[in-house]
């Protein structure tokens, strides 16, 4: 059976045909292509952060997780100062990383969806379906 990715709902049937482990592969899949896309964006980030001290710039990870079917991968700073911070004057953290990322938000959200399609793709793929 060929399945077109456009066609969501032949997508979820062939899905539910599968074992619930093909669901799982397709997240852990995209998490983990996510995750590099927000690998990418790394050394911008180090560049919005003060000079002053190293470990907050040593400190920046890229933390994923699902939850319910729902993935998430983010940038974040691992010390404890990282939020009162003020990375410009007159300008909190959150504000100058919610400006960052705001600039790469549109970039991010079609590289996502590119990602959960390639992913399907891949397990229908590796699973026998032929997907056009």
């Amino acid at each position: 059976m060929a399945v077109k990715l456009d066609n969501l709902d032949d997508v979820m049937k062939q899905f539910y045909k599968m074992e619930k482990a093909v669901d799982l592969e397709v997240i852990r899949l995209a998490r983990k292509r996510m995750r590099a896309v927000m690998r990418s964006l790394v050394p911008e980030v180090k560049k919005i952060s003060p000079k002053d001290t190293g470990d907050l710039i040593k400190s920046i990870k890229v933390k994923s997780s699902s939850k319910r079917g729902i993935s998430r991968a983010r940038i974040v700073w691992m010390v404890k100062y990282a939020g009162p911070l003020n990375f410009k004057k007159d300008q909190s953290a959150e504000k100058y990383a919610t400006n960052f990322w705001a600039q790469n938000k549109s970039s991010l959200d079609q590289e996502g969806a590119k990602i959960v399609k390639e992913s399907m793709k891949a397990v229908l793929e590796s699973h026998g379906v032929k997907v056009i």
